[in-house]
């Protein structure tokens, strides 16, 4: 859970500094979660959990900007 936090952080940092975008860091973090849950390291709970964090993270990012 820790490893796809801190990827989650790295993600968002990108996105604020320009070297991303969210859609494909959205993809790229679906991709990171998936082989993270393959691996064992987070459940299918924590996956979803997860991912809807990062698209309010984004939203809000977003809102803010505005």
């Amino acid at each position: 859970m820790e490893r796809a936090l801190n990827k989650i952080l790295d993600i968002v940092s990108d996105i604020s500094l320009g070297l991303s975008c969210a859609d494909d860091s959205r993809d790229f973090l679906r991709g990171y979660l998936f082989a993270l849950k393959e691996n064992e390291e987070v459940t299918r709970y924590e996956l979803l959990m997860l991912m809807k964090f990062y698209d309010r993270l984004v939203a809000d990012k977003r809102f803010v900007a505005e």
